[in-house]
Order: C-alpha cells, then structure tokens, then sequence
C-alpha cells in the first residue's frame, strides 16, 4: 500500500487485477464466441471400418459427387463412401420424423473409403437421410431430397 497525493492509501496491485479482469470481461463482450462448427442433428457418430455385408439386407441410397451413403433397417446401420479426392468428409444426415432424433454419420478416412455408424431407431419409424460434404464440421454441400427408409 502507498499514498496518493491526497495523502490517502492506494493499492496498486489489486487496481491492477481489478483492470485487468474487467478488460477480460470487456473482451468476452465484444467477442461473446467464435463460432464452432457442427455437423447435422444433436447425434453426431463417426463412422467405422466395421460395416455389414449386402447379404439379404436392403439398402436404401442418396448420392452427391464425393459421397455416397446409405441405409439399412436391418440392424438400422448407415454406409458412408467417401467417393473423391477433394479433402472433405463424407456424411449422411438424417433425421427420424417419428421422433426429435436428428444426427450424422462422418467418415473422415479419406478419399476412396467405407465407413459405417449402427444406430437403434425405433421399429417401424420413417427414418430421412442424404448425403453431404463438410469441411471440418462446416457444411460444403448436401443432397437437394432426402431419402427415405424404415427402420
């Protein structure tokens, strides 16, 4: 502690901190956040090499240039291709209109791979899906329809 001019105590120091907190805070305002990047729904999984066989299973599909992605009720998995060189993440979006449930699978294993996400839909929901494109979680590009299966 010292003395100002006025011959009464000062504190320095938690002046200081008090100032600097306080441009800490005016900063947060001024910048309340970066944006993130997010992927499709409040469901996002990332898709593995373990995908079933086309034995006796009917897949229903959606295809863009760069990815193509498929669905299944049996077991209710989701194929994704990631068909193009491009550095973008292939992803099927879908949504299942019987319920809130919204989410993507991502295949981020590079050009020329096929991955697979397992989900549990309820039987018999209408379950909507479509490729798409992302670049680090930002959407590049999607389907224009949507597909359509049951689970």
């Amino acid at each position: 502690m010292g003395k100002d001019l006025s011959g009464g105590p000062t504190v320095r120091f938690a002046g200081k901190v008090l100032l600097t907190s306080g441009a800490a805070a005016s900063l947060m305002m001024l910048s309340p956040s970066i944006a993130s990047a997010a992927y499709y729904g409040s469901e996002t999984n990332y898709a593995t090499t373990a995908v079933p066989g086309d034995v006796d299973q009917h897949w229903e599909g959606s295809e863009i240039s760069g990815a193509s992605v498929y669905f299944t009720a049996l077991g209710d998995w989701f194929k994704v291709y990631d068909t193009k060189k491009d550095g973008y993440s292939a992803v099927v979006e879908w949504r299942d209109l019987d319920s809130s449930r919204t989410g993507a699978c991502v295949n981020k294993m590079g050009a020329d791979s096929r991955g697979g996400c397992n989900k549990n839909f309820t039987e018999g929901h209408e379950i909507r899906f479509r490729a798409a494109l992302y670049n680090n979680g930002n959407l590049v590009r999607a389907a224009s329809a949507w597909s359509r299966g049951f689970a």
